[in-house]
């Protein structure tokens, strides 16, 4: 469901692919899921299963991630694939819509948006396009930034079954995150960021803005609030715990 290509021979491969696995399934006596929405999906009927949408390692969190944020102006950051299902390019229109010059819109990753995100840097010198970072260089910008998106919407299919990696990674920075309520992402996350409900580029505008410039106090302590909750709820423990629950 993520994309890729159409032609015939992947078709072929895709549908192959899913009567081995159909088959396979049957043999399975328990399931952990990325989501709910696999359990019709995969027709888990009366078998045990559990919902693991991720698990954040906490020594892989940012040590000095504290108080670095940018001063001068506002800075907004996105990391991961440059493709149009991953809501990149509404992300730069949306951003476009602001006027002020007290922003800048950093982009972090690669994908088939890359010379598209250059042209628009070349254009507007808020947007501001990083390359393709390693781990470590991802976290210390997180930590420079006054708001992380991740502009994915719920109108694709495949949102049902996924859970982006980044949504646990943004919220343990402790910096305040925007995001679309996404059918993958079980509802307890969004108690800990700003959520969009409209789709349209004037409220991603809106919130950009009524984050940075309203609301940005309220937002930390939210923020602060999800970093405690990933961390406590999220970590290995926790989460693999779920797992021997449903072997056992």
């Amino acid at each position: 469901m993520t994309g890729g290509s159409h032609n015939l021979l992947e078709k072929t491969r895709i549908k192959i692919t899913k009567i081995i696995t159909d088959t396979s399934l049957n043999y399975v006596d328990s399931f952990s899921l990325i989501s709910e929405n696999m359990i019709m999906k995969l027709n888990v009927a009366e078998k045990p299963f559990t919902i693991i949408e991720g698990i954040y390692n906490e020594s892989a969190k940012n040590k000095n991630s504290t108080s670095n944020v940018e001063k001068d102006f506002f800075s907004v950051f996105y990391s991961g694939a440059l493709d149009k299902r991953n809501g990149v390019l509404n992300l730069i229109s949306a951003f476009k819509l602001i006027k002020s010059k007290k922003y800048r819109l950093y982009i972090a990753g690669d994908g088939e948006l890359k010379d598209l995100i250059i042209r628009e840097q070349d254009k507007d010198s808020r947007i501001i396009y990083l390359g393709q970072l390693c781990h470590d260089n991802v976290i210390k910008h997180q930590a420079k930034s006054n708001l992380l998106i991740n502009p994915r919407q719920p109108i694709e299919e495949f949102t049902y079954y996924s859970f982006p990696s980044k949504t646990m990674e943004y919220l343990a920075s402790g910096i305040p995150t925007l995001m679309y309520r996404l059918p993958g992402v079980p509802i307890e996350y969004f108690d800990y960021c700003t959520v969009l409900d409209d789709n349209s580029l004037v409220s991603l505008c809106n919130e950009i803005i009524n984050i940075c410039e309203v609301e940005y106090e309220l937002k930390i302590k939210i923020a602060e609030n999800a970093k405690y909750f990933i961390l406590s709820k999220k970590n290995p423990i926790e989460q693999c715990g779920k797992l021997v629950e449903v072997v056992i």
